[in-house]
């Protein structure tokens, strides 16, 4: 690749960014999106200060440090931290000169221009990279699965859902939907949950504890079905029909949901990294229910306050604040209006290659409800429906980006460095979906 070296492949999401190389050789390298300062000088008596932490190394300074997220939402919310956690992504993580290494970025649905722009700025101008290629997380999470180019993506992150069509790797973001309803809306829920059975999660660390929870118990259920009990294990859920043929308890296994208004009869013991322990019942096993039906959490103005919901999408979304529209419909409203949307001849086609992506995705049993869910909307002649779940969906864009930067002809599609100091930051915007 005219003596440059692999390239550089950028993921950068509201909890998590991920970095790595094309190269086999090399692993990704993942780490919190935060940065962390000192709240006041000398704080850390007898240690060398930093003017200011990324990533992990912010969690054994927790204490002492302001925390902030530079990156939610979809948006950049502070453009010097976000420098400051790809620095440390290029230089700490992944220790190589972005400067030797074309680069692949991902970029969410709905991410202003002007954000693009200032991202393709700082990388020419700051880190010097050589060639640069952004594409779409949703477009790259959909080649991830056989190289597909033409599907319906629903990306499900820490704060937000997109249901994205693609159709030969173009975003069709006329017909993309946005939802307030990602994982920190169930860590909320949780928390909710968990205050009812006389547990306050408040600071950061705690909220930590939450995440841990919400990934260790969070399970998706089929649809509701009044004849079938459940048992309840720690490590597992355990379905027994109440018919006595084995073949149909077999079935029930996987398709039944138990009814959410039986008593509890169980106590789940969970131990926290400080020997602390939590007695919580069959409740905490529910909290993605909100994922279907978000109704089932009270959303009033201290709620949408409380998780900072603060975005601006797009000039055509026009909205800098959220409110209750953004909670009210579950994922399987957003699919079937988005797919039912789009011209005719396209339907069946996006029925038929549902991707799901997303670190909010990774819950067993949300392949099969969500395809349960979408047989509710039609009363006959129901379309087929395939819902592609992959086992490494939860870095569907980067690895789809990874790919992408395996073509011989990569580098056709990057803007290289000549190009941008004729055309300035501006030719992302005509280059770039």
């Amino acid at each position: 690749m005219e003596e440059l070296f692999e390239p550089i492949i950028l993921d950068t999401g509201s909890h998590t960014t991920v970095v790595g190389a094309s190269d086999e050789n090399t692993d990704k390298k993942e780490f919190p999106t935060i940065v962390g300062r000192p709240r006041g000088m000398g704080v850390m008596v007898g240690m060398g200060q930093k003017d200011c932490y990324v990533g992990t190394e912010t969690q054994s300074k927790r204490y002492p440090l302001t925390m902030r997220q530079p990156y939610y939402n979809g948006k950049v919310q502070n453009w010097d931290d976000i420098e400051k956690v790809w620095h440390h992504a290029f230089y700490n993580e992944l220790r190589r000169a972005p400067e030797e290494h074309p680069l692949a970025l991902t970029e969410k649905t709905f991410t202003p221009k002007e954000d693009r722009e200032k991202t393709t700025q700082i990388m020419f101008e700051t880190f010097s990279v050589p060639y640069l290629y952004i594409g779409n997380s949703a477009a790259m999470s959909l080649y991830d699965t056989d190289q597909r180019t033409t599907g319906l993506v629903l990306e499900m992150g820490e704060d937000l859902n997109y249901v994205v069509p693609i159709y030969q790797m173009s975003c069709m973001q006329d017909y993309a939907k946005i939802s307030g309803v990602g994982g920190s809306f169930l860590n909320a829920h949780l928390i909710q949950i968990l205050s009812g059975l006389g547990y306050d999660f408040r600071t950061n660390a705690e909220k930590d504890i939450v995440r841990e929870l919400k990934e260790k118990f969070g399970i998706v259920f089929p649809l509701v079905n009044n004849s079938t009990n459940i048992e309840l294990n720690e490590s597992d859920l355990y379905f027994q029909s109440t018919s006595g043929n084995e073949e149909t308890k077999n079935n029930n296994k996987d398709q039944n949901l138990p009814n959410t208004n039986y008593e509890n009869k169980r106590i789940i013991i969970h131990e926290l990294y400080d020997g602390k322990i939590l007695k919580l019942n069959d409740k905490v096993f529910f909290l993605t229910n909100p994922l279907f039906d978000p109704k089932l959490v009270e959303v009033n103005k201290d709620f949408i306050q409380l998780r900072t919901i603060r975005i601006l999408c797009s000039a055509r979304v026009g909205i800098q604040y959220m409110d209750k529209s953004y909670y009210e419909k579950g994922i399987q409203e957003h699919v079937f209006e988005t797919i039912q949307s789009l011209p005719e001849e396209l339907q069946q086609i996006m029925y038929q290659n549902i991707v799901l992506a997303g670190g909010n995705s990774m819950f067993n049993g949300l392949k099969q409800r969500l395809i349960n869910e979408l047989y509710l909307f039609f009363a006959e002649n129901h379309p087929k429906f395939n819902v592609i779940a992959p086992k490494s969906r939860k870095y569907s864009s980067f690895n789809g980006c990874k790919k992408v930067t395996k073509l011989d002809n990569f580098l056709d599609y990057c803007i290289n460095f000549n190009e941008y100091e004729e055309f300035g930051p501006n030719l992302a915007i005509r280059k770039f979906w």
